[in-house]
C-alpha cells in the first residue's frame, strides 16, 4: 500500500514538471517582455542615435556606441536566459 502510494507521488511530480515548469517560463518571458515596454528600454535603443548626440559624442563614433549598447544587451540578454534553466 505505501509502495503504490510512493508510486502515484513519482508521477503526479514528473507530470507537473513537464506541465508547469515550461508555462512558469513562459510567463516569466512575457513579464520580461512587458518591463521592458514599461521601461521603455525599446525607445533608448531607438532613439540611442539621437541620445548620443545630446551627450555630445563625436558623430564618426556614435555608430560604435549603437553597436556597444546594442551588444551590452544581448550579453546580459545570454546570461539571464543561461541563469533560468
Amino acid at each position: 500500500m505505501l509502495r503504490s502510494f510512493h508510486n502515484t507521488l513519482t508521477v503526479n511530480y514528473s507530470v507537473s514538471s513537464v506541465v508547469i515548469f515550461p508555462f512558469t517560463d513562459f510567463l516569466m518571458l512575457c513579464n520580461c517582455m512587458w518591463f521592458e515596454g514599461v521601461t521603455c528600454t525599446f525607445q533608448v535603443f531607438f532613439y540611442s542615435q539621437g541620445i548620443f548626440e545630446d551627450a555630445n559624442v563625436p558623430a564618426e563614433h556614435i555608430p560604435y556606441a549603437v553597436i556597444g549598447t546594442n551588444a551590452v544587451n544581448v550579453l546580459m540578454t545570454v546570461i539571464a536566459v543561461s541563469r533560468l534553466s
